[in-house]
């Protein structure tokens, strides 16, 4: 009976998911951690999600989901 299983990432896996994670929570100009808002919208059936920089006040993308 096996007890501890350890999964061992290899490591260039594990740059891959750092590098992922820095692209989606970073700001590409800045470096600055990104906010991400969300709006519900009871009557449309729907979500949307704002991502922007906190120190370039821009809008880096905005996304609608439809809630079903």
């Amino acid at each position: 009976m096996e007890i501890f299983r350890f999964q061992i990432r290899d490591q260039e896996e594990i740059q891959k998911r750092e590098a992922f994670k820095s692209a989606v929570n970073l700001c590409p100009l800045c470096k600055t951690q990104m906010k991400f808002d969300h709006h519900l919208d009871y009557l449309e059936n729907r979500l949307t999600e704002e991502c922007r920089c906190p120190e370039c006040q821009i809008l880096i993308r905005s996304e609608i989901f439809k809630m079903q």
